[in-house]
């Protein structure tokens, strides 16, 4: 069959089979999207509909040699929508059914869409329809859909101009790959059917009606707080920084990594070589957000969705900060890889002490508060960001003072007439990490210092001494350890270097510090 280089026209076929969950009663909720999405003349009633969802399309390769990848999967959701449902892709009968919802959910280690049809209970032939279906007669579907180009997955070309062909195994790099081609720039769905055989291995369909994703979605609810007292009183919360990102959820199994995106789009996770999960984690589904940088500074989102899509933009390098878990499982990454996982830095604290956590966790953006719901897997997460003040900066306390204002410190020796050191461009999470940043001897020891102020030092016993021409501060924060300030030659200009360096011991009980 000739196939016009301009649009290419798709069946694809998927199985069905019948879980036991029921599916009657229709919801108040089903009716109403119906009613809303399809508008039909009469509205619908719960006496007077079958409903029934079908997993149409998974992102496996069918037997045509065609896929769906997973970015593709919104688009299709949505043309889903008010699609007519037909026998055998026979056009030159009318509808039996139409569809009135889809989503992506995760099924059996695998990304699926999942569409909600319904037909009328006083039609023609409705009761029988719903017998062959509930009796796993009618067990088969399948999709008709127009997209423009057939993606070759071994060299990004359009298949019907390059070389491969689907479904041969090439050898590509030293080893064999199996060639299959994506649609790409999906245009239309013209219908779903029910037909006699489909190419899809291990499809399903299910009288289960719920319109909720089937994947956890953690973040319930993501709204502006105004001040920490209009939170509930409860025991604890958990705040985190709030970084630009795309939040995922995973779970690691012995065949690997399984991630998907909170709109339940599959994500892949090799970009961090093989993950572990380390405690009590092997079922345990941990939550992240990927954050994107070029050399130390974070990238937006959208240049983060460009380097995930293309590896193009500015983005360099992808970290993934996973959450708290519970059981104490932790996540590591083995391989070689520029990209890395690290637990996000977060403090769980009661209401009382929000405000002043925040201003030490705080982002350009804020926190994040994560408060947990009646419902175990969800949590409700407010973006708060403390409100700047201007304050007269601890700088000619006795005792030492590091003080943060956005992306600037003020570290004083403390005494009368002790030294402060500006650090212009500041970062508490790489300084945490070890990252030596430059400060330069300033005026403003009885100035004002506008922002969100924060006192690494507050509360916390020090003793400043000496070490040669370095200062050296010693705190008794296991977290925050030792702070040194060193002079240093840059650019032919007398500046200074500040930085966290770990504690050795040594014979006697003294310490060194390494430089």
């Amino acid at each position: 069959m000739e196939v016009p280089l301009n649009e290419s026209r798709g069946l694809l076929m998927a199985g069905l089979s019948v879980p036991e969950t029921p599916a009657e009663p229709v919801g108040n909720d089903i009716l109403a999207m119906i009613n809303e999405r399809i508008k039909p003349l009469s509205p619908v009633t719960e006496s007077g509909v079958y409903v029934r969802s079908m997993f149409i399309v998974s992102d496996q390769v069918n037997s045509y040699g065609g896929r769906f990848p997973a970015e593709e999967f919104p688009r299709l959701v949505e043309l889903l929508i008010d699609s007519p449902v037909l026998i055998g892709h026979r056009k030159d009968t009318l509808p039996i059914g139409r569809t009135f919802h889809a989503d992506t959910v995760e099924r059996n280690g695998r990304l699926w869409i999942k569409s909600s049809f319904y037909w009328l209970r006083n039609g023609d032939e409705a009761e029988r329809l719903r017998e062959q279906i509930d009796g796993g007669i009618y067990k088969e579907c399948s999709i008709g859909f127009t997209f423009l180009l057939p993606e070759c997955s071994l060299c990004g070309e359009d298949i019907r101009r390059c070389r491969h062909l689907p479904l041969e195994t090439y050898i590509v790099n030293g080893g064999d790959q199996r060639c299959h081609f994506n649609y790409r720039q999906v245009q239309k769905v013209l219908e779903t059917s029910l037909v006699y055989r489909g190419a899809t291995p291990d499809t399903s369909m299910t009288k289960d009606l719920a319109i909720a994703k089937e994947i956890d979605d953690r973040i319930e609810v993501f709204e502006t707080l105004s001040r920490p007292d209009d939170l509930i009183e409860r025991e604890t919360y958990t705040l985190v920084p709030s970084y630009d990102g795309i939040d995922i959820s995973f779970r690691i199994t012995d065949k690997g990594t399984l991630a998907w995106r909170h709109d339940g789009r599959r994500i892949d996770l090799k970009i961090f070589g093989r993950l572990k999960a380390a405690g009590d984690g092997g079922e345990t589904v941990f939550h992240g957000r990927l954050v994107g940088l070029r050399g130390k500074e974070r990238c937006t989102r959208a240049a983060l969705e460009r380097f995930l899509h293309s590896e193009s933009g500015p983005v360099s390098r992808v970290v993934l900060f996973v959450y708290p878990a519970s059981a104490g499982a932790q996540v590591t990454a083995h391989g070689d890889t520029r990209h890395r996982v690290q637990p996000i830095r977060f403090r769980q604290i009661p209401r009382s002490e929000i405000d002043s956590a925040a201003r030490l966790l705080a982002t350009r953006r804020g926190v994040e508060i994560l408060c947990p719901t009646e419902q175990p897997d969800n949590i409700r997460t407010y973006l708060y960001c403390p409100k700047p003040t201007e304050q007269s900066c601890p700088t000619n306390n006795e005792r030492p003072a590091f003080v943060i204002s956005g992306e600037r410190a003020l570290l004083s020796e403390g005494a009368e007439a002790g030294r402060t050191f500006l650090i212009a461009r500041f970062n508490l999470e790489s300084f945490m990490r070890g990252r030596r940043f430059v400060a330069d001897l300033s005026q403003r020891a009885n100035s004002s210092f506008p922002g969100q102020l924060a006192d690494l030092f507050e509360d916390i016993p020090t003793r400043i001494h000496a070490e040669g021409s370095a200062v050296v501060i010693d705190t008794d924060d296991n977290g925050l350890g030792t702070v040194v300030i060193r002079p240093s030659i840059l650019n032919g200009r007398k500046r200074y270097l500040s930085y966290r360096v770990p504690r050795v011991a040594i014979p006697g009980g003294s310490r060194c510090h390494a430089r």
